[in-house]
């Protein structure tokens, strides 16, 4: 049955967001039996009356608020004459982008530049907002044979005057070399350390791989090397609304503009609260009522 193939467009479309999957669900249908004039305002009426049954589930609730979907056959939306004069605006979706943005010198960053920069990139229709979430300054050192993470810990907390609350490290397995000492190197320790101001984060980076050494060298009793020099890292949480169609090229375009605000940017969009798998499995399951009386209506 079409129905039950149209109803596998949600599955496939929900990562996308609830509105553009209930509307490729509805297009699906509409552009199906575009042939059949008559079928129109059943359909309408149809996808209306589970529109409003299903906003009322929490995890659906934007269902209400979703635009008409645009459909290249049939009529346009559920709130169109069969006549299809009038046109809906073009189905739209929010993404949220982690965005990562490294600067050789943090104070010279501008997030309205960044916003901007991001709006003119993807196009004026767009609309960007963007937080700034937290500096990272993230670097990696080689330290004396068994050294922990608890006194390394300590070690920078006491270096760089920061809480070690701030202070996120990931201990490698011992590998050993040796330097001019008598202490041998454990393998390198990867050091994130957060804070929340531009000049916090310039600050740190230039200390953690010069006065800052020394003092950990005398805490931890012996050598230790800056392995990879310290990334100044501004971390802006990124909020897109734009046409679904747009949607696939959101990471490449926020990463495009790296040179507009004098760094370079990597992309990823946030962690889903919930697998993918899990909200198609959840999806089908609310729908299947809407499938189950679509399939007796077409049978």
């Amino acid at each position: 049955m079409k129905s039950t193939e149209c109803i596998g467009q949600i599955t496939a479309n929900i990562g996308q967001g609830v509105c553009p999957a209930w509307n490729s669900y509805v297009c699906c249908l509409k552009d199906a039996f575009s042939s059949c004039p008559s079928l129109s305002s059943v359909i309408d009426s149809t996808v209306n009356t589970m529109k409003t049954t299903y906003a009322m589930q929490p995890q659906f609730a934007d269902i209400s608020s979703c635009p008409d979907a645009v459909c290249s056959g049939g009529s346009g939306g559920s709130g169109e004459g069969a006549s299809g004069e009038t046109a809906s605006e073009p189905s739209v979706v929010e993404k949220t982008l982690e965005a990562m943005i490294e600067l050789s010198d943090p104070t010279t960053f501008n997030l309205q530049s960044y916003i901007d920069a991001v709006k003119t990139k993807i196009g004026a229709s767009a609309n960007v907002n963007a937080v700034l979430k937290a500096w990272e300054i993230i670097l990696q050192y080689a330290l004396p044979e068994g050294t922990t993470e608890t006194q390394l810990k300590a070690a920078i907390a006491k270096a760089m005057n920061v809480a070690e609350t701030a202070i996120k490290i990931v201990m490698a397995a011992s590998g050993g070399r040796r330097l001019n000492s008598n202490r041998r190197l454990a393998a390198n320790a990867d050091v994130t350390i957060t804070t929340d101001t531009a000049e916090n984060a310039k600050s740190l980076k230039t200390v953690s791989a010069g006065a800052a050494v020394d003092s950990l060298k005398s805490e931890l009793g012996g050598d230790v090397v800056v392995s990879k020099e310290p990334k100044a890292i501004a971390k802006v949480e990124t909020k897109i609304t734009t046409e679904t169609s747009k949607v696939s090229d959101l990471k490449a375009q926020v990463e495009s503009v790296g040179p507009d605000v004098g760094g370079t940017i990597t992309a990823d969009e946030n962690p889903e609260t919930e697998s993918l798998e899990s909200s198609n499995s959840r999806f089908s399951f609310i729908f299947a009522p809407l499938l189950i009386l679509l399939v007796k209506m077409f049978q």
